[in-house]
């Protein structure tokens, strides 16, 4: 029996669960956002109290769907299990998360439970019933994955989710969102501020064609404390035969790209890759004040100690809150060159101090990554 509604399930390699008539059965421990299992690694010395934090990592992220079909016949039962084969590999969406894209492979055997209606006439070709059965998905990447990067990418799949969106995510406007292209890029005293407006980090691409100059170009994430280095790129290797340079954080790559193909190319390569801090939570619909010629700015709904490092984009940019004067007034990095007043959300930022040196002119100078969420 076919599901005619698409709601109240989930999704794995392009369909449904409702074309299979299977309905998603979650209990308790799945209703809702579920966090990811993670390991902690720490160390006890005999004598001492206590003990050393090491640090920690998120386990791969199983998910055990419970399921239920009616009238099932043998031949979409057949078919289910083929759907969840063991070399099955795709993405996994849930209706009530939908935002949220995971890349899972089946890792156990489904062994249902079989209830045969008592009126039912008995047929091996048209035989039916309700089965009862656990899908076991794993995501060994333990994040997921947004397909959008602001809020107007979910506007036409998620127009009864807004407000879901707004206090799950961090997603924001997409005319507020920091650029990622920086073509004739020579140097820069300002960081680069990326966004990420997920809950976790996400791992960051970088794209570079040109001159990198003479001592390379250092991209340094002082929100993380992570850098990555690039070298001896020329205009003669790259711009003028069609190749790029990647660095690729996720998987620890760093490539020569071509209209030919990929190769590694780490001669290109000194160091490093950059992650991507998540920005949520964030504190939405600030109003606040500026005032030409002054750093401050005002909100009757007040400051906190937690704002400090943060961004409020007023005067159609983003400035920095450095510390606050009182608690409904707060330093920024900007001069403001005129009075006025805005509504804001207040975000952390990813600052990317870009050092360059003699020479750097970089025709390509992309960064591209997607959302994550733990």
């Amino acid at each position: 029996m076919v599901r005619t509604d698409n709601y109240g399930g989930f999704t794995y390699n392009g369909i449904h669960c409702g074309k299979f008539g299977v309905w998603y059965v979650p209990d308790a421990s799945h209703l809702g956002r579920r966090p990811g299992e993670f390991e902690v690694f720490s160390a006890q010395t005999p004598g001492r109290g206590g003990g050393y934090y090491y640090g920690s990592r998120y386990a791969p992220r199983v998910f055990e769907l419970q399921c239920v079909a009616e009238e099932m016949t043998r031949g979409a039962w057949s078919r289910l299990l083929k759907w969840f084969d063991k070399d099955q590999f795709g993405e996994l969406i849930f209706d009530d998360y939908p935002w949220m894209i995971w890349r899972a492979r089946p890792t156990a055997m489904i062994e249902p439970e079989t209830y045969v209606p008592a009126d039912m006439p008995f047929s091996f070709e048209t035989f039916a019933n309700t089965r009862t059965f656990t899908v076991t998905l794993t995501a060994f990447t333990p994040f997921a994955r947004a397909p959008g990067m602001a809020l107007e990418d979910y506007h036409t799949i998620l127009p009864s989710m807004r407000n879901l969106l707004l206090e799950e995510t961090g997603f924001i406007a997409s005319a507020r969102m920091p650029v990622l292209n920086y073509a004739g890029f020579t140097s820069r005293a300002d960081p680069i501020l990326l966004y990420n407006p997920g809950d976790t980090r996400a791992p960051l691409k970088i794209k570079l064609a040109g001159n990198a100059g003479a001592d390379g170009l250092y991209l340094f994430n002082r929100t993380t404390q992570q850098g990555c280095k690039f070298v001896h790129i020329t205009q003669q290797e790259t711009t003028a035969v069609d190749v790029y340079v990647e660095a690729d954080a996720e998987y620890g790559t760093f490539m020569a790209v071509s209209p030919l193909g990929r190769e590694p190319a780490y001669f290109y390569h000194d160091s490093g890759y950059i992650w991507l801090e998540g920005g949520f939570p964030i504190e939405r619909g600030l109003s606040a004040s500026y005032t030409n010629g002054s750093r401050q700015i005002v909100a009757a709904a007040g400051f906190n100690d937690g704002m400090i490092g943060k961004y409020v984009y007023l005067n159609n940019r983003w400035v920095r809150i450095e510390y606050l004067v009182s608690g409904t007034a707060a330093a920024t990095n900007y001069t403001f060159p005129v009075t006025g007043m805005g509504t804001t959300d207040v975000v952390l930022m990813n600052e990317i101090i870009a050092t360059s040196s003699s020479g750097t002119n970089l025709t390509m100078f992309e960064f591209s990554f997607s959302p994550a969420f733990s």
